[in-house]
């Protein structure tokens, strides 16, 4: 939320104030000290789940029947993730992405977000909105699974949180 460019209403000295301006005027207050923060996870943000056929290389990796794993543990409980921006090239074959958690007591895991790219075979994007509040007692985290052998490549994904 912005501020407003022109006053919403005139309240004199001796008038009481509306809650709703008080509402409003706290709403651009958090929304100025806690703008949108994008923030990229690159290659070596990334990590094989499970040990398989993935290679690092120059600036990306190559995930051939392997899950990546990145890491949003870094995102403070009450933030919301509101996208990410996915990078990466599916190689002409199924490659899925997801938003997932895991409980912390390790009783449960759960996919947020999904989806399946299977077309090009060159660099591509795919901004992904998900708009989810961080709760306590679990662990976030983006994850890309490669479903064939043969070129699939992640370069990495930027993800914004913010403030609610």
């Amino acid at each position: 939320m912005s501020l407003p460019a022109s006053r919403d209403l005139t309240i004199n000295p001796a008038d009481p104030i509306p809650s709703a301006v008080i509402n409003k005027l706290q709403d651009c207050v958090v929304a100025q000290k806690h703008p949108a923060q994008p923030r990229t996870l690159g290659p070596s943000s990334w990590h094989p789940k499970v040990p398989g056929s993935a290679t690092l290389g120059a600036g990306e990796w190559t995930i051939n029947n392997t899950t990546m794993v990145g890491d949003l543990d870094w995102i403070p409980v009450g933030d919301r993730i509101v996208n990410a921006n996915w990078s990466y090239n599916p190689g002409g074959v199924s490659l899925d992405m997801s938003l997932r958690r895991r409980k912390l007591d390790g009783t449960a895991e759960e996919t947020l977000f999904s989806f399946t790219d299977s077309t090009g075979s060159a660099v591509e994007q795919s901004l992904q909105a998900y708009n989810h509040t961080v709760v306590a007692g679990y662990s976030y985290y983006l994850q890309a699974i490669g479903n064939a052998a043969g070129g699939q490549k992640l370069l990495g994904a930027t993800v914004t949180t913010d403030c609610l």
